[in-house]
């Protein structure tokens, strides 16, 4: 059965990448989250999706530019209105400690993303892994990114993590290229045309996993479903664990 797998938390009705999102998660039966980290000015591992705070906060600015007690003034409330006062805090920007340390007590799965697309943020990968491991969650956790060469790196610290690439693009055999990298998931944004039975067979064949974003659309989850790919990665958590339990 494919495991359905939150996108930056139920970031369908609760704001993306907050520990609210993530409690909610897990709350409607969500088997993993997916989360993105990058660094802010003083080295710690935050959790956002953009390189800027505009969109998902009340504040500005890049985030590596803010130390974490500057990002912790403002609310990510994603612009989202009548959230209650006493989730004020639960809507603060995580930081990957934070998150970690609350998922070890669940039966969560992990996906980080780096965001190393836009910034070559020094370090983000060995801190990532090394705070992964301090608590014992390796078995858990399994990385991805659009940038390959973040990949790499986390293979050549570490070859049994797992990861997966992510892509938009449409791979001519794409389960040989992550086995040509050691690389166990492929994270194709789903379209029919970049996620054919034809590609989903290819990649079983080579052993290689499927985890597909972002999927919304009720149709499209059954049809998926029912291809048997490894993982449906989406905002309405709601949504696709009923039609998984159906």
């Amino acid at each position: 059965m494919s495991l359905i797998i939150a996108h930056r938390g139920y970031s369908g009705k609760f704001p993306e990448n907050t520990m609210l999102a993530f409690e909610k998660a897990l709350e409607y039966g969500a088997q993993g989250l997916e989360i993105d980290i990058q660094l802010s000015k003083d080295g710690e591992v935050v959790i956002c999706h953009d390189e800027q705070i505009d969109r998902t906060s009340n504040g500005t600015g890049y985030i590596k530019d803010l130390t974490l007690a500057e990002l912790k003034q403002y609310s990510f409330n994603n612009q989202m209105a009548g959230l209650a006062e006493e989730d004020a805090d639960k809507i603060k920007i995580p930081t990957l400690i934070e998150l970690l340390d609350w998922m070890k007590d669940t039966e969560l799965l992990l996906n980080i993303e780096f965001k190393t697309s836009h910034f070559d943020y020094q370090g983000i990968v060995s801190k990532a892994i090394a705070l992964v491991k301090e608590r014992n969650l390796e078995d858990r956790v399994f990385y991805s990114s659009f940038n390959h060469h973040t990949l790499k790196e986390v293979k050549a610290l570490d070859e049994r993590l797992e990861c997966g690439f992510l892509t938009v693009a449409n791979l001519l055999n794409p389960g040989e290229y992550c086995q040509q990298y050691q690389v166990e998931h492929y994270h194709p944004f789903y379209t029919s045309l970049l996620l054919t039975p034809e590609i989903i067979e290819e990649c079983k064949a080579n052993g290689i996993n499927i985890n597909t974003y972002t999927v919304n659309d009720a149709e499209v989850i059954k049809q998926l479903l029912d291809l048997e790919v490894g993982g449906i990665i989406t905002n309405e958590v709601e949504l696709a664990v009923q039609l998984a339990n159906s």
